[in-house]
């Protein structure tokens, strides 16, 4: 789930872009138009991520399904599909059943919470990552078993960091926090923030020798 956020941060910093170079050419916002780009973009992303899990972990389409129907009570999974559904709804425009969002979480509160989720994910891999080192798995030299060894070291830590980092804000669930950053994407003084959040997020990412999805 981490991955598919950083695409939909990405996606709404693609929004930004094109409007603005609409706005240049004098031509005036075409709501569809972009809905329809971002879309397309959202898809061939999110296709390239599957290509990647799939080759990594040695598995295809069929077998996830059936290991998600076999795992269809997990508490986890239930909670982790919901989550893939709910963003994948925001980018294409389907209807869902967001929560009300709360007086008290303003636009700062929201902007306040996407850069502490950003700290976590570097500290986090940062800390995972000398871990490994100090036990002889370097992601340099030792990539593939470096891979295997961190995703799940990686995913748990930042699950628990993140719901702690939620409460700590008052925010009861994540829900909450996806209807909140879809009830302040209609203001540019947010999409400018968290493109800037974004975008130094992505450069200490890289300094620290990860994409920006932690690999």
């Amino acid at each position: 789930t981490t991955r598919m956020q950083h695409v939909v941060m990405r996606l709404a910093q693609e929004e930004q872009r094109v409007a603005q170079q609409r706005a240049q050419r004098g031509q005036p916002p075409n709501a569809q138009e972009i809905q329809r780009y971002l879309i397309a973009r959202f898809q061939e992303a999110m296709g390239e991520i599957e290509t990647q899990v799939y080759g990594k972990y040695n598995t295809n389409e069929e077998q996830v399904r059936a290991a998600v129907d076999f795992y269809e009570d997990d508490k986890e999974l239930v909670k982790a599909v919901y989550t893939l559904k709910s963003l994948y709804n925001a980018v294409m425009g389907h209807q869902q059943d967001l929560p009300e969002v709360p007086e008290h979480i303003t636009m700062q509160k929201v902007l306040q919470v996407l850069e502490g989720t950003m700290e976590l994910l570097r500290s986090t891999a940062q800390e995972i990552r000398d871990e490994l080192a100090g036990s002889g798995v370097d992601q340099h030299t030792s990539p593939q078993e470096f891979s295997m060894q961190f995703q799940p070291l990686y995913a748990a830590a930042i699950e628990k960091a993140r719901a702690k980092l939620l409460k700590d804000n008052g925010i009861e669930q994540d829900t909450v926090l996806q209807a909140a950053v879809v009830k302040y994407q209609q203001y540019e003084e947010f999409t400018v923030a968290l493109k800037k959040l974004t975008e130094e997020h992505n450069a200490k990412m890289h300094e620290l020798g990860f994409g920006v999805s932690g690999q």
